[in-house]
């Protein structure tokens, strides 16, 4: 496949992602999208009633103009913050 042919499969996948609207549109249709990447969709599988609770929150976040940060995020952000404290803390002691 050329470059040109590789951008516009992926401009079409992403075009359709977008146009995704109300009830067309679900957490699920990321995977379709994610697919198009040569590693695939690498996102970890979780619970539906979980997911279902995130997406509320999402939403409601949302909707009251607040960014929303999912869980996995925050201990991600989390670790690497204790792993900044940690190299402070150990190149302090060298």
């Amino acid at each position: 496949m050329g470059t040109m042919e590789e951008v516009e499969r992926l401009r079409a996948a992403i075009r359709k992602h977008r146009d995704y609207r109300g009830d067309d549109r679900c957490y699920q249709d990321d995977a379709e999208l994610y697919a198009v990447l040569p590693e695939g969709d690498t996102r970890p599988t979780s619970d539906t009633a979980v997911t279902i609770e995130n997406c509320a929150k999402y939403i409601i976040y949302r909707q009251q103009g607040r960014e929303y940060v999912s869980p996995q995020r925050e201990i991600e952000r989390l670790r690497a913050r204790v792993k900044a404290l940690e190299d402070q803390l150990y190149d302090g002691h060298s």
